[in-house]
């Protein structure tokens, strides 16, 4: 810590005797990592100017569930999105993550979000075939037909197949 920082921590400890040193630690820990990460998100704007935005954009789909996994992974994904399309309209590569890392973790949620595309319709054929007793055959070519033929992704479909 900073001679500052130092400073602050004393008087926090002397003005807060009751509770735990690492109490305090942590919080001014957290302060830091909160100001230089919101300097990622909303450097030159409103401090909670990425809520803003992406609350904005969220409003123009009523429907969205936030109980999908899918969708929670879209919603990951446009945070990321977000931060690196500030950081390009304010002219910055960012102090904690940098653009590149934001556009990676942009594609990485991305195939998470397709992944959890494959498990639900997965999931729906099962049912499809409890329901009716067989599956309906998927298109050759399709996307949904490489799926049937990859025995460890139909596995793995298997374990989720209570995602809606």
């Amino acid at each position: 810590m900073t001679k500052d920082l130092d400073e602050l921590y004393t008087y926090l400890l002397e003005k807060f005797p009751n509770g735990a040193p690492e109490f305090t630690s942590l919080t001014l820990d957290e302060l830091d990592l909160h100001s230089r990460k919101n300097a990622d998100y909303a450097k030159n704007g409103h401090p909670l100017g990425n809520f803003m935005r992406r609350a904005e954009l969220y409003s123009h789909y009523p429907g969205l569930d936030l109980s999908d996994p899918q969708v929670v992974a879209l919603v990951d994904m446009m945070k990321q999105l977000d931060a690196a399309l500030w950081m390009t309209c304010q002219g910055y590569d960012g102090e904690v993550e940098d653009i590149d890392t934001r556009l990676r973790d942009v594609h990485v949620y991305a195939k998470i979000a397709r992944v959890l595309g494959i498990y639900k319709r997965e999931s729906e054929r099962e049912r499809k075939t409890t329901m009716v007793g067989k599956a309906e055959a998927p298109e050759p070519g399709t996307e949904d037909g490489l799926i049937g033929r990859i025995p460890l992704i139909r596995g793995v479909a298997k374990r989720f197949a209570h995602v809606e």
